[in-house]
């Protein structure tokens, strides 16, 4: 065994609970709900059932009803959790943020101090929006109180075996205590693999000729259209989706029927030759998705890209000028503490081992570019996080709350079994869940990792260019929400700077690192959005937006964006 502890048996946590009624799974004649942001929209069509929210894997423990009029009407709950039970606050429009009860206790330690009882019972009443009298709102927001065990399952003994069988093979030992995913980046990085394994279709390029884009639709590097593109130097264009999302998830607003300008203008220029690279965005760094998707597309292949949020990072590396190679030497990764100790041998071959294999996949995508020679006319990016978001480095719950809550309330698109899209939603709820659970580190989720403004990959993209005949444009949006947004003070209130007050951002993105990465260097447009209509998932529903984009992709010399 290595020198890593197992983590130890923590103590119950307790809290004093302003609600009206409670219930509890033993007490109920029916099974409680689970809260609106992890219920299932569709089912898995090769399994028959959601095999990634199920209720042999998630269970509704108790559910509280929130009101601050329990104190006066004498109803108010002390009540003990288990530290790695899941607390799920939810607030009047749906939107919620989860956190393991002793991450909730931290947090409302370190923010609210006031809230600790003489008992060590900690107040929920000291969640409240502190300035929301001055703007005439309630200071308080939540409607319900959701305590969930998340169960071990095939997905978790699946991870520690692969995880085990990579120890094996790297370092001539299975290291147990290492597998774990909270434990280093080979355990993370194997628990989101086996998530997105059972997501439907292979990673790769899909024809994206319909509403939604069937498993059929994959193509592989000899696919016959593709090489014909190539051959007769017919522009392709190609769509890079984010984090958690697919093709369909992430610009399913572009195909809206009854808009100003439509998907037929949009793509005129390119007829029927319309792509979207799916790929896994959690167990696999945009390194990795970028390697892959030079490899698949032809030589002397003519195309552009349209890129949306972490698909930037992809995009930015695919459309990277030719690079030195001391650039490759300085690629590392900084020592990460486990529970405050500093790494061991074990945790620093491990990382020493990324570090190779990462700078291998960088040495193979320059040798890829150079002997392919795309022509690049076009780039797209929106949204990216290209200098890393802040939110995901202060609060890895809270970032991932509010992405799951404006994908769960806003995203416009339903999926449909049997495409490529339908259970990508929730593969992503899982994730929410086993990382609040397991309090994953970001820098161990390689497709998270990425987005962190330290990464290794935002250090690499801050000192690279593109060629000068890549016209790029960047799109960029500040929220500008009603002051009585929910998903705004809920940020308020679990952050310890007002995040959403004092720097730009759409929610999951800061505004300033939409400018970072290639656009930083290069000759890079900028169309900024500041209103009401900007959120992280509706860009392309925005007028402007669409307008940009029919003026990038269509026109011969875009200038004009707005």
């Amino acid at each position: 065994m290595s020198s890593i502890d197992t983590p130890p048996t923590l103590d119950p946590v307790s809290f004093l609970i302003p609600t009206s009624n409670q219930r509890s799974a033993s007490g109920s004649r029916t099974k409680l709900a689970l809260p609106r942001a992890f219920a299932s929209t569709s089912r898995s069509s090769n399994q028959g059932r959601n095999v990634f929210m199920n209720e042999a894997v998630v269970q509704v423990e108790q559910t509280y009803e929130l009101s601050l009029s329990a104190r006066a009407a004498g109803t108010e709950q002390t009540q003990s959790f288990q530290a790695e039970q899941l607390m799920v606050l939810e607030a009047q429009d749906g939107s919620m943020v989860v956190m393991r009860a002793d991450k909730m206790q931290e947090e409302i330690l370190r923010l609210y101090p006031q809230a600790l009882q003489g008992d060590q019972t900690l107040d929920l009443k000291a969640l409240q929006d502190r300035e929301a009298q001055t703007r005439g709102l309630s200071t308080w927001i939540w409607s319900k109180l959701s305590i969930l065990n998340l169960i071990p399952d095939s997905f978790t003994s699946a991870a520690e075996e692969q995880a085990l069988d990579w120890l094996e093979d790297k370092l001539g030992k299975r290291f147990k205590d290492l597998a774990y995913a909270q434990a280093s980046y080979v355990g993370a990085r194997a628990l989101m693999a086996a998530i997105e394994s059972k997501l439907e279709g292979e990673p790769g390029l899909y024809r994206w000729t319909d509403k939604q884009i069937k498993l059929s639709d994959r193509v592989t590097a000899d696919d016959k259209d593709l090489l014909a593109a190539a051959k007769n130097n017919e522009p392709i264009l190609i769509f890079i989706h984010g984090t958690g999302s697919s093709t369909v998830g992430s610009f399913s607003d572009l195909r809206n029927e009854h808009q100003e300008i439509s998907w037929e203008g949009l793509s005129k220029s390119f007829q029927k030759r319309v792509y979207g690279f799916e790929h896994r965005t959690l167990s696999v760094s945009p390194l990795e998705n970028a390697l892959q998707l030079a490899k698949i597309l032809p030589a002397g292949c003519r195309f552009s890209l349209i890129t949306h949020s972490r698909g930037g990072l992809v995009g930015d590396l695919i459309c990277v000028d030719d690079f030195d190679l001391n650039l490759i030497k300085h690629y590392q990764r900084l020592p990460i503490e486990n529970n405050g100790k500093p790494e061991t041998d074990e945790q620093r071959k491990i990382r020493e081992l990324i570090v190779a294999e990462e700078q291998q996949q960088l040495t193979e995508l320059r040798a890829l570019l150079l002997e392919k020679q795309f022509k690049i006319e076009r780039y797209v990016r929106v949204a990216s996080p290209a200098g890393g978001t802040t939110l995901m480095a202060d609060n890895l719950d809270l970032f991932l709350s509010c992405l799951l809550s404006l994908v769960s309330f806003g995203a416009s698109f339903i999926p449909v079994v049997g495409t490529v899209s339908a259970s990508v939603l929730n593969a992503l709820r899982r994730v929410v869940l086993e990382i609040a659970a397991k309090r994953i580190d970001p820098r161990f989720v390689p497709g998270l990792e990425a987005m962190l403004p330290d990464s290794p990959l935002a250090g690499f993209l801050a000192t690279t260019s593109c060629s000068d005949s890549i016209q790029m444009v960047a799109i960029t949006g500040t929220t500008e929400t009603n002051e009585s947004s929910f998903l705004k003070r809920i940020a308020i209130i679990f952050t310890d700077w007002v995040i959403f007050g004092r720097t730009d951002n759409d929610f999951v993105v800061d505004t300033q690192s939409m400018r970072a990465g290639l656009a930083k260097h290069h000759s890079c447009c900028e169309l900024y959005l500041n209103d009401h209509q900007v959120s992280h998932i509706s860009y392309f529903k925005h007028p402007k937006a669409r307008y940009a984009l029919d003026q990038w992709l269509n026109n011969q010399n875009p200038t004009k964006l707005d």
